[in-house]
């Protein structure tokens, strides 16, 4: 934010600041590994060593050793973020251990507890382990190794034996005997280090060993890399007769142990033979890819091995697995403010000089939410031409910045306020509304919207696009200097995000062109050789089903050299994507993507439910309002009304499916067939499911699949997931993927009870997004029914048609798209297709069983009709949860002959 209220007030909470031990990164998941070499017992100093570094740049070793310990009950929202935190930790460690140690740690409660245990059992008591590094350091010599080479392979083994050695933290010692015990282990080494030197150094080791007192290992080393430097200078000027043939002999065993030099790619370890075998070891990887990963490695310094491995293995898990699934939910995108003066204003022939504010505002849960998209101060003004121009749109300064500043989330409340000058004091200011609720998004995938500001001297046209189905993308871009006494660079040019299939969609992410304009970018570190580029937005939201396009042309601002000029092409998916380009064998410029999944929206707050009853929705007799089981209307088999859950009343877990979204080009006709199935390691349930000679018809301009009816209960301990497999008949459209989901790591905030989307891609942009939410708390089942009872005795029943969709109390639905696709559909005919009810009254529905939550209550949007005329009769009904086993009947109809109810029983 650009003002001291907005920055003091966007880290109300240490869960929102980054700096804090309770912040989550959206790129920080349960799946992530933080250490290369898994923990398998002996390496246990090793792997704890890599493993605190790792975790201490996360800042989360307070998770570990006890410092960031449990809020008690007074501050909920802390200790659930300490609950998500401890449970992110404890899957780190979990992931970096050896599934032989896996099975002992699982049950394990917390990452300390966890964390602790591993110390007690493999470093304390790790005999062996020791007696091998005492063993290895009696062993080690330097032989044919150079003093680096012998001294880091000492250092390494005495530094591992260090961490068995009992130590002292209190920091209360004062009479200095920690100090001089520190001394003698650096004496210790010292010793180790000079014993193991070969021969040519006995002068050198004699004159340090009468050093009063004796210098630390690094003088020594330093003092014995200058010695080998002069030996090498003196044998190299003064070869002796007498030593050819030794010289000879020992050039003859040094060649013998070099590694391997592949011709290819100029790297050790492979030859070019060896290459090929790699592309045929690796056939998901091209050689167009074998090329362009040569070509970086070699920069980086670093095997092509890895990386070709890495890709081959992604690609072959999404040929057997298919795509893992990414979350994604309606977004809005500031593409552009463009600037237009009145005739007065460009007949003065004047520069334009604009400042003030332009933000967008809306409410998430309970908070208010503020994106700044230009903010500056008159000493800071943007100077225009005399016809205007595009203002220079800004984002968050942090890029872990969240939520983020540069795309926004399409609620029913979102507002975009205007407040702007021009010149001295001639104000333009205006606050609108910034979509419209109504519009049916899903029509025109991608939609882009113009909002004209006018004023008496200066108006302003703002282009937005509206996502219905999108993410977030963060962009970064980095400078490798293969020199290490360059420093920085000095960039001008633009970085322009477009999408691949909307015209005029530009969004500027860098822009310095003027002749006085340059961004410096310059190493954080003297040692490092990275450097990261500094963009006016970084955010970037994309539709699920498009392209990300990047425009990338950079100059050096002193000389004009071009850096790159590149349009580059990034495809929405659920991990980091990047690409790289060397600059004149000299510099490395990392263009990276990364994808993040959005918040989901509509946390769902629970609210006080009122105690009184609406008496006008209920049937004319009050005794039917609450009946028990044994006074209830008799319901045959045939209706498929009542039975029995495997768990009745409350439950840990709960998955309630909305719908399921199919996108193709232009809505085309389809036969899928396939399945969609949310599974655990104890129970799977279909969401959908059909043989391909009984293919689902989804007509022309249709856009979901019906969902299977049914109670989906989970433990909470077990791994929960959904797979989906769905094909056409004649092969035009397939989708293949899953979604991923831990309940050990899925919180009370901000997965579950909420309005979710998760999405698999298919292939040309096609897609499935499964709409559903995850209940977390207590609740129950409404087992519903559609119920249709004769008068006076009668045998009346009419066919019904019309729909009856349910939805939450506390969801958000004042959105077309949350109305659409976040409720459920229980019945849906039109009149040709009425449905007639059964012998018992009960009319059959596509779905009759939804979770509902303890504290919440059960909305019933009903519009029937009796199949006789097209009049539809629309009633909106409540049903307030009730305990186990009591039935509800409401009275959505009465016609001369016959009522018809809504009947709700609790299970």
């Amino acid at each position: 934010m650009s003002t001291d209220n907005s920055n003091s007030s966007r880290f109300h909470s240490p869960v929102d600041d980054p700096s804090s031990a309770y912040f989550l990164h959206p790129s920080e998941g349960p799946d992530l590994v933080l250490v290369s070499q898994p923990l398998t017992g002996d390496n246990y100093a090793t792997w704890s060593r890599a493993f605190l570094v790792a975790i201490t740049i996360k800042n989360k070793v307070g998770f570990i050793d006890g410092t960031v310990s449990i809020p008690d009950d007074s501050s909920p929202i802390l200790k659930n973020a300490w609950i998500r935190n401890n449970n992110l930790v404890f899957s780190w460690i979990y992931n970096s251990i050896s599934k032989e140690i896996q099975a002992s740690t699982l049950f394990t409660t917390s990452a300390k507890e966890i964390w602790d245990e591993l110390k007690t059992r493999f470093l304390q008591n790790n005999g062996p382990r020791m007696f091998q590094i005492r063993r290895e350091l009696s062993n080690l010599a330097q032989n044919e190794l150079t003093i680096t080479q012998y001294y880091t392979k000492l250092k390494g083994l005495w530094d591992e034996l260090s961490l068995f050695r009992p130590s002292c933290s209190c920091g209360k010692c004062t009479c200095g005997g920690i100090g001089n015990l520190c001394g003698y282990f650096e004496n210790e080494l010292v010793m180790n280090f000079l014993m193991g030197l070969t021969e040519s150094f006995n002068n050198t080791r004699s004159q340090i060993l009468i050093m009063d007192p004796i210098p630390s290992i690094n003088k020594v080393f330093s003092i014995l890399v200058v010695q080998e430097e002069t030996q090498k200078s003196v044998s190299a000027n003064q070869i002796q007769p007498g030593n050819i043939m030794t010289m000879a002999a020992r050039f003859d065993q040094t060649k013998k142990k070099e590694r391997p030099m592949c011709s290819y790619c100029n790297m050790q370890c492979h030859t070019v033979d060896d290459m090929e075998k790699l592309m045929q070891k690796y056939p998901n990887v091209s050689r167009v890819e074998f090329e362009k990963i040569r070509e970086t490695s070699q920069f980086e310094n670093r095997c092509l091995v890895w990386d070709v491995e890495y890709l081959n293995k992604k690609r072959e898990n999404v040929k057997t697995n298919g795509r893992i699934s990414v979350e994604a939910r309606p977004l809005v995108q500031m593409l552009s403010v463009h600037v237009i003066p009145s005739d007065k204003l460009i007949d003065q022939d004047k520069p334009l000089t604009i400042y003030g504010r332009i933000y967008i505002e809306y409410h998430d849960t309970r908070n208010m939410i503020v994106h700044d998209l230009f903010s500056r101060k008159c000493d800071d003004a943007q100077v225009l031409g005399p016809s205007g121009g595009h203002l220079t749109l800004i984002g968050p300064d942090d890029p872990c910045c969240w939520p983020y500043d540069d795309c926004t989330p399409l609620n029913n409340n979102t507002r975009l306020v205007v407040d702007v000058f021009i010149g001295e004091g001639n104000k333009l200011f205006a606050e609108k509304q910034l979509c419209c609720e109504y519009e049916d998004m899903t029509i025109d995938m991608e939609k882009i919207e113009l909002e004209c500001v006018y004023g008496e001297l200066c108006s302003l046209a703002l282009h937005y696009i509206v996502m219905p189905i999108a993410v977030y993308a963060h962009l970064d871009v980095y400078f490798f200097y293969k020199q290490e006494n360059r420093f920085f660079i000095n960039v001008k040019g633009r970085i322009v995000a477009r999408y691949g299939n909307v015209k005029g969609s530009e969004c500027t992410l860098f822009e310095k062109e003027h002749d006085n304009e340059f961004e410096r970018v310059e190493k954080e570190d003297p040692k490092c050789g990275i450097a990261s580029m500094r963009l006016c937005r970084c955010w970037v939201g994309v539709p699920i089903y498009s392209s990300l396009f990047l425009d990338l042309d950079l100059s050096e601002f002193e000389t004009g050299r071009k850096i790159l000029k590149e349009t580059l092409e990034f495809r929405v998916r659920s991990e980091v994507d990047n690409d790289k380009f060397i600059v004149d064998d000299d510099i490395l410029i990392l263009v990276s993507v990364g994808w993040a999944s959005s918040s989901s929206q509509g946390r769902l707050r629970l609210m006080e439910l009122d105690a009184d009853d609406d008496d006008d929705d209920d049937e004319s007799s009050g005794d039917d309002e609450h009946m028990d089981e044994a006074s209830c209307v008799p319901v045959a088999s045939s209706s498929s009304f009542f039975f029995r859950l495997k768990d009745p009343g409350c439950f840990a877990y709960s998955v309630e499916i909305f719908s399921v979204f199919i996108y193709r080009e232009k809505y085309k006709p389809l036969q899928v067939y396939g399945s969609i199935q949310v599974a655990s390691d104890e129970c799977m349930f279909y969401v959908f499911k059909r043989e391909a000679e009984d293919a689902f018809g989804l007509p022309e301009h249709s856009k979901t699949l019906p969902i299977l009816d049914g109670p989906r209960l989970y433990d909470a301990d077990y791994s929960l997931g959904m797979k989906i497999d769905l094909k056409d008949v004649e092969s035009r459209w397939d989708i293949k993927g899953y979604v991923k989901w831990d309940l050990r790591y899925i919180d009370n905030g901000s997965t579950t009870n909420r309005q979710l989307c998760s999405v698999i891609q298919g292939q040309n942009g096609n897609f499935a997004a499964i709409h559903y939410t995850m209940f977390y708390e207590e609740g129950v089942y409404a087992i519903v029914g559609l119920l249709c009872i004769p008068k006076n005795g009668g045998h009346f029943r009419p066919k019904v048609h019309g729909s009856l969709v349910a939805q939450y109390n506390n969801y958000d639905y004042t959105t077309r798209y949350n109305k659409d696709y976040y409720r459920i559909v229980l019945f849906q005919r039109n009149r040709d297709d009425a449905a007639q009810p059964g012998t018992d009254g009960f009319i059959p529905l596509s779905r009759s069983v939804v979770a509902v939550l303890e504290k919440s209550s059960l909305i019933i949007e009903a519009n029937i009709g009796d199949g006789l005329s097209d009049e539809l009769s629309f009633r909106e009904l409540e049903f307030k949860v009730c305990t186990m086993g009591t039935i509800e009947r409401k009275l959505i109809m009465e016609r001369n002959d016959y009522f018809i109810y809504i009947y709700v029983r609790w299970q």
